[in-house]
């Protein structure tokens, strides 16, 4: 059996080499840009938001239990759906961008989380949405 010369090559091989670079070409660019860093002002950002999502998910748990309200207990439990949802988003993003993400809302979203634990019930209601600002 002959080997394929270059002109074989080029009349049967090319169509297929050149579909070939034309479909992996941008799926590495993509990847390429996909893990390009983030400035630290971008960091800084998805850092803000997985904080208020931790903060948010946590607080609503705290009302599932602590309100006086059903409407409130609902309520949360949707508030819970989206962040779960939301930190799930980031997370992905965070990898392909190869940025870190906290586990804990900051020092003072934990303060305030604790102050507002101290109450139930109807006190509770009226503290959560102050509180978590």
């Amino acid at each position: 059996m002959r080997q394929p010369t270059f002109k074989h090559w080029i009349n049967h091989q090319w169509p297929a080499a050149l579909a070939l670079l034309l479909f992996s070409v941008p799926m590495l660019l993509n990847s390429a840009m996909a893990a390009e860093d983030l400035s630290s002002r971008d960091r800084g950002y998805l850092k803000d938001i997985a904080q208020a999502s931790l903060v948010q998910i946590e607080a609503s748990e705290l009302a599932v239990v602590k309100s006086s309200s059903q409407d409130v207990r609902q309520l949360a439990r949707e508030v819970i759906r989206e962040h779960m949802l939301v930190s799930d988003q980031l997370k992905q993003l965070a990898q392909a961008k190869r940025a870190e993400l906290p586990d804990q809302p900051s020092l003072i979203q934990q303060a305030k989380f604790r102050l507002l634990s101290a109450k139930d019930g109807v006190e509770f209601d009226q503290a959560m949405p102050r509180r978590l600002r």
